[in-house]
């Protein structure tokens, strides 16, 4: 509730004290590096939106470029957790996600197939990323084969029918 509140600060602190009490589990540290994401973002808030008004390049440039240090340090931190432990399917595909917002999309495969591997039931969402990651990668043959995956577990599922008919 204190993220959600914007008290980031009280935030941090809930999951330190959370990651004191039982430093094996995960969820604390995870929280602790998505929350320097949603710091950034909340604290840059008005300058994002100044930049979709009236985009200054150099600008711009200077914020990508800060947001993606963000990112990096968000993802060292999760990276040093997911070696500490190494059964979580999705500590494995949120790790994807943030590679694939940086570019890395072929870092961001193997995290989707590690996510795929180690979770204890198929997932519609993970294969349907890694799909996203493959034709980002110009790799739509395998895409579509994600899509379809997708498809066969979740058949209704609107993202994976329209991502497969964009391939």
């Amino acid at each position: 509730l204190s993220t959600n509140q914007r008290k980031f600060k009280e935030a941090s602190d809930y999951f330190d004290r959370a990651k004191n009490l039982d430093p094996k589990k995960i969820e604390s540290t995870f929280y602790i590096a998505l929350l320097s994401i949603i710091s950034f973002v909340d604290e840059h808030k008005e300058e994002y939106e100044s930049f979709l008004k009236r985009p200054k390049i150099e600008a711009y440039q200077n914020f990508k470029k800060k947001m993606i240090m963000v990112i990096y340090d968000c993802l060292e931190t999760l990276e040093a957790t997911q070696n500490g432990n190494d059964s979580c399917a999705n500590l494995s595909f949120y790790i994807g996600l943030l590679k694939l917002s940086i570019g890395l999309e072929n870092e961001a495969i193997m995290n989707f197939s590690t996510a795929i591997d180690k979770s204890e039931e198929n997932m519609a969402i993970h294969f349907m990323w890694k799909g996203i990651a493959l034709a980002m990668c110009e790799q739509y043959d395998k895409a579509l084969n994600e899509f379809r995956i997708a498809l066969s577990i979740e058949p209704k599922n609107f993202n994976a029918a329209l991502l497969k008919g964009r391939c």
